[in-house]
C-alpha cells in the first residue's frame, strides 16, 4: 500500500544534507516568488521514483507530483496553498484537475495521494474536480481542516491525527493500514520545591 512508503512534509529548509532521512529518498519543490522553501516527498530507497510534470503547471504553484513504483506505478503529490497566494485560487484547482486527469491517463492502475496543508482552499471544490476521496475528518489546527490527505480509493484503514514531532501549531496525520496504533501518550507532573539558598546551604 502507498502508505507504507511515502510521506509528505512542508520542507523547512533548503540544505538536503539536513533534511535527509536514512532509508529515504528526498524530492524537492522550492518556493518561488516568495519567502520559505516549499514543500517535499520523501520515497523508500527501495522503490524507483520520479518527479512527475504535468501540463499546465506554474512555477509559483506548490504542488508537486511524484510517481513512485513498487509492484505497479502509485502517484502521491504534495500541495501547500498559502492563506494568501500570489496567484489565482482558480487556477491551481484548474492545474490539479488536469494533473490528476493526466495522471489517470498515463497511469490507470496508478493508486493516487493528495496530501498536504489546503488553508482555505475548498475541500468540497478539491474532490469535485478531482474525483479524489477526503479521509481526514478530524480539526488538525485550532478549529480548522487546514491539513488534509485525498486519495483515489480507500486503501487506508486508519487515519490518526497525532501531535507533531517538530514544532508546529499543526497536527501531524498518518494514514495506515493493519493493527491499530495508539500514540504514545506524555503526562506531565508539576513538582513544587523550595530553592536553597547559599545561607541554608553552609548550615549543613
Amino acid at each position: 500500500m502507498p502508505g507504507k512508503f511515502v510521506f509528505t512534509v512542508i520542507a523547512s529548509t533548503d540544505c538536503d544534507n539536513i533534511m535527509a532521512v536514512d532509508g529515504f529518498s528526498l524530492l524537492r519543490r522550492d518556493r518561488k516568488g516568495r519567502r520559505g522553501v516549499g514543500v517535499a516527498v520523501y520515497v523508500g530507497d527501495k522503490y524507483d521514483n520520479a518527479v512527475l510534470h504535468c501540463s499546465g503547471d506554474d512555477e509559483l504553484f506548490e504542488l508537486l507530483w511524484v510517481s513512485v513504483r513498487s509492484d505497479n506505478t502509485n502517484v502521491v503529490g504534495t500541495l501547500y496553498h498559502p492563506p494568501s497566494p500570489i496567484y489565482q485560487t482558480s487556477a491551481l484547482l484548474d492545474y490539479i484537475e488536469n494533473s490528476v486527469g493526466e495522471i489517470n491517463t498515463k497511469f490507470p492502475q496508478a493508486a493516487v495521494i493528495l496530501a498536504g496543508n489546503l488553508n482555505a482552499l475548498s475541500d468540497t471544490e478539491i474532490a469535485s474536480c478531482t474525483s479524489l476521496i477526503s479521509i481526514v475528518d478530524q480539526l488538525t489546527r485550532c478549529n480548522s481542516y487546514l491539513d488534509r490527505i485525498y486519495v483515489s480509493d480507500i486503501f487506508y484503514e486508519h487515519t490518526m491525527i497525532v501531535t507533531s514531532t517538530v514544532k508546529s501549531d499543526h497536527k501531524a496525520i498518518v494514514a495506515y493500514t493493519g493493527d491499530v496504533k495508539q500514540a504514545n501518550r506524555k503526562d506531565r507532573t508539576v513538582v513544587k520545591y523550595r530553592k536553597r539558598s547559599p545561607t541554608l546551604m553552609l548550615c549543613f
